[in-house]
C-alpha cells in the first residue's frame, strides 16, 4: 500500500488529496472517494479516515480522500467550507479518482455533513454510496452547531469567565471555524427526507448513533428502491456532546464494516 499525496483541479483553485494504491497490480474492481465532515469534525475524524484509506487499500481498494476548496490544505481562504463549492469539488474528486485508478466500480464514503452533499448530487454516478451518521437536516445540524459554540463560549472550564463577545462570535463561526450567515443558509437548504431517488444504485447507511435517530431516514431511503441496507454500529460517536469536540474519532466497527462491503471477508 503507498499514499500518494497530490494537488488537482485548476490552477488558483486546486483541490489537495492523498491517493491510497493498493500494492496489487491487478486490475482494479472498487475505488472509494470520501468525503469529508466540516469544521470541528472534519479534524475529529481525520485519524479514522486515514486508517480507514490504508485499510481499505491493503484489501486491494483504491481510495482518494481529499479536502474541499478553503480547509485543509487546498487553495482558498481557511474557513468552514463553502457548502455549494464543495459540491462541485466532490464531482472534480469523483472525475480525478476514475482518471487515476481506472477501476471498473466506484463508491463514495461520505461521513456526517460530507455523506449529506455527496447524497445530494444526481449525476455524481457512483455505484456505491455510504452515509456514515449522515446530517439529516441542515437547518437543524446549523442549530445544534450554534448552541455547542454558545456552550463552548460559556464553558468555564476552558475559560475564567464567559467569552463577552459570545454572541457576535456565535453569528460568525462554528467550534472555531468561520462560518458566515451565508453558509449558514447555503446548508440549512440540505434534507435527506427530501430526497426522491436513492442517490446510488446501491446505498448504505452506517449509524453510530441511538437507534432511533436514524429510523426516518432509514425508513425514507428504504422506501426509495431496492439497493438501501442500513449497518447500526455499536459505537457511539458523540456528535453532540461539549465534552467530546475535542476527542479524535475512534473507529471502532467501522473499518471491518467498510471492509466487508467491498471485499465480502
Amino acid at each position: 500500500m503507498q499514499n500518494s499525496p497530490f494537488y488537482f483541479g485548476e490552477s488558483g483553485s486546486a483541490l489537495f488529496g492523498i491517493h491510497s494504491r493498493p500494492a496489487s497490480t491487478l486490475d482494479p474492481s472498487w475505488a472509494v472517494l470520501v468525503c469529508n465532515p466540516l469544521g470541528q469534525e472534519a479534524i475529529r475524524a481525520h485519524r479514522t479516515l486515514s486508517l480507514l484509506a490504508s485499510r481499505l487499500a491493503a484489501a486491494g481498494v483504491h481510495v482518494l480522500r481529499f479536502d474541499y476548496l478553503g480547509t485543509g490544505d487546498s487553495d482558498g481562504d481557511l474557513g468552514f467550507g463553502d457548502p455549494g463549492r464543495c459540491l462541485e469539488d466532490i464531482r472534480i474528486a469523483m472525475r480525478e479518482l476514475r482518471d487515476i485508478t481506472g477501476a471498473r466500480h466506484t463508491a463514495v464514503l461520505g461521513l456526517r455533513l460530507g455523506a449529506t452533499l455527496a447524497a445530494s448530487i444526481t449525476d455524481l454516478d457512483a455505484d456505491r454510496m455510504i452515509l456514515w451518521d449522515p446530517v439529516i437536516d441542515g437547518a437543524d445540524y446549523v442549530h445544534r452547531l450554534t448552541r455547542l459554540h454558545e456552550r463552548m463560549l460559556h464553558d468555564t472550564e476552558r475559560y475564567a469567565v464567559p467569552r463577552l463577545d459570545a454572541a457576535d462570535s456565535t453569528s460568525r463561526e462554528c467550534l472555531g471555524f468561520a462560518c458566515p450567515g451565508e453558509y449558514r443558509k447555503a446548508l440549512g437548504g440540505f434534507r435527506l427526507l427530501g430526497l426522491d431517488a436513492l442517490p446510488a444504485p446501491e446505498v448504505v447507511l452506517f449509524s453510530s448513533s441511538p437507534s432511533d435517530h436514524y429510523a426516518d431516514l432509514a425508513a425514507h431511503l428504504g422506501s426509495l428502491g431496492p439497493g438501501f441496507l442500513h449497518r447500526r454500529l455499536p459505537d457511539e460517536m458523540h456528535w453532540d456532546s461539549l465534552q467530546h469536540i475535542e476527542d479524535a474519532l475512534q473507529p471502532g466497527t467501522v473499518l471491518a464494516e467498510a471492509e466487508r462491503l467491498f471485499t465480502g471477508r
